[in-house]
Parts: structure tokens; C-alpha cells; sequence
């Protein structure tokens, strides 16, 4: 079964028994049959009020970037060097990336 917590959104599941019944019903608690998702946080909510997942920070971003390129800052400088001899697309997305991670540097 189903509990929702009292002045939230958030739904646990519970083994349905005669004990936790009484609990439920003792503390106040409301089962819920309607339907819930899961939110980013993995806890289940009531369907339509589960937090929107957070925005990755820049240094997230900037990490997932050099994981799905290979462009780490070792590999941007020499790129990004003259006469690297790497595509225009390839020098692109170095100058892109390495863009975002000297913010952070800073």
C-alpha cells in the first residue's frame, strides 16, 4: 500500500498489514491509491509533483563534455596549438569546451 506524508507529496510504500493500517490510521496518515512517479531524488511522489531534476552546475557540464569528447585540458592545448593539424570541428569543440572551463578557473 501506499502512505503519503503528512504537508508533502511524497508517497512510501508500505507492506499492507493489519499494523501498519493501524499506524496509518493513528498517525494521521492518508493511504493514497492514486498513481505516483519517481523524482530525480529516487523518492516517489504524488503524479505531476515530483522536483524537476536540477540543472547541472558548469563544472558538471564541463565534465560530462570532456567525458563524451576525450577533450580533457591536456588534450584541448594541443589541439588547440598551431599547426595541431586537427580538424576545424575538432579545433571547434576544444575552443568551445576550453571556453567554459577557463570560467572556472577563474
Amino acid at each position: 500500500m501506499f502512505v503519503k506524508c503528512k504537508n508533502s507529496y511524497i508517497v512510501n510504500e508500505w507492506e499492507d498489514t493489519a499494523r501498519n493500517r493501524a499506524r496509518v490510521q493513528a498517525w494521521g496518515l492518508e493511504v493514497y491509491t492514486g498513481e505516483t512517479e519517481t523524482g530525480a531524488d529516487g523518492l516517489l511522489y504524488v503524479k505531476g509533483h515530483a522536483p524537476a531534476p536540477a540543472e547541472p552546475t558548469a563544472q558538471e557540464r564541463v565534465q560530462a563534455k570532456e567525458l563524451q569528447t576525450g577533450l580533457t585540458r591536456a588534450v584541448r592545448e594541443l589541439v588547440l596549438a598551431e599547426n595541431s593539424g586537427a580538424s576545424d570541428y575538432v579545433k571547434e569543440l576544444a575552443q568551445e569546451l576550453e571556453t567554459w572551463a577557463a570560467v572556472l578557473r577563474e
